[in-house]
């Protein structure tokens, strides 16, 4: 027998990767659990990864001011706000992803965007849509 009749005898032994992953179907789904379950435990629900470290800007500091008090600077006059994290259109067909403020009591009057985060990041865990 000549090297070629030998490859044609060894094919049979020799599977495809399809073939051994449809005939493997539980490590798949095992797999497939284990990393649902690391990255649920990286983020849990209702947080997001932020920077550690914010420079925030003089208009981003007028921003606080104008949501949550201190407009006519009149020191020590402020009201609660909230700081929340994710994307706001403006309005003008701009989406912005980052941190936001917003009166606390009257959300529904707008916000300020104090940090936008850097779009790379957010293409790595695939939030951005193009």
């Amino acid at each position: 027998m000549d090297w070629r009749g030998a490859m044609e005898d060894a094919s049979e032994l020799i599977k495809t990767v399809d073939e051994v992953y449809a005939s493997t179907p539980a490590t798949s789904s095992a797999i497939a659990a284990l990393r649902a379950e690391a990255q649920a435990e990286v983020i849990p629900e209702g947080y997001v990864l932020v920077p550690q470290e914010m420079h925030l800007p003089a208009e981003s500091m007028e921003g606080i001011c104008v949501h949550c008090g201190d407009g006519g600077h009149q020191f020590g006059e402020f009201t609660d706000g909230t700081l929340f994290v994710g994307e706001v259109d403006y309005g003008d067909g701009k989406k912005v992803y980052g941190l936001h403020i917003a009166t606390a009591e009257y959300p529904e009057e707008g916000c300020s965007t104090i940090c936008e985060f850097a779009r790379q990041l957010r293409e790595s865990k695939g939030e951005v849509q193009s």
